[in-house]
């Protein structure tokens, strides 16, 4: 909400980029924490693995977007 007020004022550019960043930031650290969950219960024997087919391309493609947003981040091109 608090972006999309910002975003129709253009003297709020640059802070809109730094709410979308911490956005990002944000789930990609809730992502991480959710690796790590899952990894101990894997660990500890409370999920079984199964296989399954994986969508190579939509993989990749998500992959590419996230590091996309964290080079821009960094201010790698």
């Amino acid at each position: 909400m608090l972006k999309r007020e910002l975003a129709s004022e253009p003297r709020f550019a640059e802070s809109v980029e730094d709410l979308d960043a911490m956005r990002r930031s944000i789930l990609d650290t809730v992502a991480t924490m959710d690796r790590f969950l899952h990894a101990e219960r894997f660990r500890q024997g409370k999920v079984q693995p199964r296989n399954s087919t994986v969508d190579i391309r939509a993989v990749t493609s998500d992959l590419s977007h996230q590091l996309s947003h964290q080079a821009k981040d960094k201010g790698v091109n």
